[in-house]
C-alpha cells in the first residue's frame, strides 16, 4: 500500500470470484467462486496452496474460524459445510435450511456459527456438537448480512425486506428492529467495541 505496486495477480478460478478473506494470522488469503471451487492462497508467494472443490455445492460466501483452522462455506445445496483449512477436507455439512444458503458468520470466540439463506430463516449452530441452536424467523425477505457482537450475545442481520435487526442469540428472539427502510439491506458489521453497527443499502 506505501507504494501502491502490484504485488501478485492471484490466478486459477476460471469464474467470477465474489468473496475473499484473509485469517487472522495474515498469512493466507481465502476465495470463493462462480467455478464452484474455494482457493487458499499464499500471499507472499502468490500462489495457491490449497483447492477445495465444491461441486454442486459450491457457494459464494465463506468465512474462516476465529483460529484458521476451519473455512465455513454457504452451500447452494441448502448446506453449511465446514472445510479443513489446510487438508481442504470436508469436516461436517449442516443440515437445515431448505433453500441455498446465502452467508456465513463466526463468532469472534470460535464457538457458533450463523448462516442464512434463500428461506429466509437465520440458524445458530453450535461449532463443536454441529447441532442448531436456534431458527431465528421474522425477516420477509432474504438475509444477506450476519455479524455477532464480539462478546457473541447479539446478533445482527440485514436483509432485502428492507430491515435490519439486532436478535439475542442465548434466548434466539429479536430484541429490536433497527432500521424499517425504504431500500433492501446488504451488509452489516458491529464495530470492535459492540457499541455500533454499520449497515449499507442497495441504493448505495
Amino acid at each position: 500500500l506505501e507504494t501502491q505496486e502490484l504485488i501478485h495477480e492471484l490466478k486459477g478460478h476460471t469464474g467470477g470470484s465474489p468473496c475473499v478473506i484473509w485469517n487472522s494470522k495474515g498469512d493466507r488469503i481465502a476465495t470463493a467462486s462462480y467455478d464452484g471451487t474455494i482457493r487458499v492462497w499464499d500471499p507472499d508467494r502468490g500462489e495457491t496452496i490449497l483447492v477445495i472443490d465444491k461441486k454442486p455445492a459450491g457457494s459464494y460466501r465463506i468465512a474462516f474460524s476465529p483460529d484458521d483452522v476451519t473455512i465455513a462455506s454457504a452451500g447452494n445445496d441448502s448446506e453449511v459445510h465446514l472445510w479443513d483449512a489446510k487438508s481442504g477436507e470436508e469436516k461436517a455439512a449442516m443440515k437445515g435450511h431448505s433453500a441455498r444458503v446465502l452467508s456465513v458468520c463466526f463468532s469472534r470466540d470460535g464457538a457458533l456459527l450463523a448462516s442464512t439463506g434463500n428461506d429466509r430463516t437465520i440458524r445458530i449452530w453450535d461449532v463443536k456438537s454441529r447441532e442448531c441452536l436456534h431458527t431465528l424467523n421474522g425477516h420477509g425477505r432474504e438475509v444477506y448480512g450476519l455479524t455477532f457482537s464480539p462478546d457473541r450475545s447479539r446478533l445482527g442481520s440485514a436483509s432485502y425486506d428492507q430491515t435490519v435487526r439486532l436478535w439475542d442469540v442465548n434466548r434466539g428472539v429479536c430484541v429490536a428492529k433497527l432500521i424499517d427502510s425504504e431500500e433492501s439491506a446488504y451488509a452489516i458489521e458491529f464495530s470492535p467495541d459492540g457499541t455500533r453497527l454499520a449497515a449499507t443499502f442497495v441504493d448505495g
